[in-house]
């Protein structure tokens, strides 16, 4: 954001590449005011930081599939309750664990890849409607909805289910208008359905 504030200075003639859109500034800003080695190394920095989100979100989701969403073999949950207690297991209940937990590996890589592929047909499909920034405001609109229950959630102990329930239903017709605003690329009309569902929450 820094960049894009320092991109802004109509002073130093700072513009997006030809052909591609206001994402694209803060590459423009290094370009334009730093050596092109220090380009190099943030575009390796921003590559990172982007496949690291898409990393730790395809973890979680794997994660979900293998251990929450499928249903755990029979008698395991027995042998989980005892390892977990300290308890000795027999050779039975031991090769029972080993073998739960490579297909617990096998099932999360096929649940990791069931949902790469969803989310990019999602974002084949979605990409017909929205330009792709605009798709990725979206997704930021989206978690603009959580951004005040989750704060409050850390430091507001009289943070009650109700009141975040409300505040996310509360704020959903702000959401409507955010992905409308999108949809015809209002940018001011964005930022205050932004700000409202903030507001809301």
């Amino acid at each position: 954001s820094v960049l894009g504030f320092v991109a802004a200075n109509s002073a130093f003639h700072i513009a997006p590449p030809v052909g591609t859109g206001l994402p694209m500034i803060g590459i423009a800003a290094i370009a334009h005011l730093l050596p092109s080695w220090v380009l190099f190394v943030f575009v390796v920095m921003l590559l990172s930081g982007l496949t690291s989100s898409l990393d730790s979100g395809l973890i979680a989701g794997a994660s979900l599939y293998a251990i929450d969403m499928r249903g755990d073999a029979a008698g395991h949950k027995e042998t989980l309750r005892k390892e977990r207690m300290g308890l000795p297991l027999n050779r039975e209940e031991d090769e029972m664990r080993a073998a739960h937990e490579r297909d617990s590996v096998r099932q999360a890589r096929r649940g990791m890849l069931g949902f790469a592929l969803i989310g990019l047909l999602t974002a084949f499909i979605v990409w017909q409607i929205f330009p792709l920034d605009r798709l990725w405001w979206l997704f930021n609109g989206v978690g603009t909805m959580f951004v005040v229950p989750t704060v409050l959630s850390i430091f507001w102990d009289r943070l009650s289910a109700r009141g975040v329930i409300l505040g996310l239903a509360g704020s959903l017709p702000a959401l409507a208008v955010y992905v409308y605003a999108n949809y015809v690329q209002n940018d001011a009309l964005t930022v205050y359905s932004a700000l409202a569902m903030l507001s809301i929450n």
